[in-house]
């Protein structure tokens, strides 16, 4: 008869290969997605994104990765800029309450360091803090080279409009956006 001990190590031992079996198998996920979305592109054809997602959705969720890397994780999932509250909920559905607290705890100011570190950029529309996003993705963003500097959120990427609703035409203009994090 085994001991506790040697039940959880040979748990933890059958653990850790399908753990790699799983990443391995997001990685190829991802990467057939990310060819789908790009022959789609072509076309035209911006595909319209899940409205809710369940757990299985988040194989590969990297739970013991940076929080910089859980939130490059979910925007690969959600492919949109993405406020603290929308990150927060998101986290605390995959990981539940009490890690969740743990993995977001001091997350302002852990955002506030990645933007300073351009691993995060800051987009607040009409200098609001209702209307302010998120990314990692300096690829969303499109620098304009004529003038001034001037950057603009890729259509496929801003937020919901939902998101976004108080807010004037006028007011959404590009040179009415504050930019933190990007150079």
């Amino acid at each position: 008869m085994k001991n506790k001990a040697e039940i959880i190590l040979d748990l933890e031992n059958q653990i850790l290969p399908r753990l790699e079996k799983i990443k391995s198998l997001q990685a190829e996920v991802d990467a057939l997605q990310g060819t789908v979305l790009s022959l789609r592109k072509l076309d035209g054809e911006i595909p319209e994104l899940p409205k809710q997602t369940t757990h299985i959705d988040y194989a590969g969720y990297p739970a013991n990765g940076t929080l910089l890397e859980k939130y490059q994780y979910l925007e690969d999932k959600t492919l949109r800029v993405w406020t603290n509250n929308q990150m927060g909920n998101l986290i605390q559905q995959i990981e539940g309450l009490e890690q969740a607290a743990i993995t977001l705890r001091d997350s302002r100011k852990k955002n506030h360091y990645l933007i300073q570190k351009h691993n995060l950029i800051r987009i607040k529309y009409n200098n609001k803090t209702k209307y302010t996003f998120f990314t990692t993705r300096p690829e969303w963003v499109e620098r304009q080279s004529e003038g001034p500097v001037k950057f603009l959120l890729l259509a496929e990427h801003q937020p919901e409009e939902s998101y976004l609703t108080g807010l004037a035409e006028e007011q959404r203009k590009s040179e009415l956006i504050n930019w933190s994090g990007i150079y």
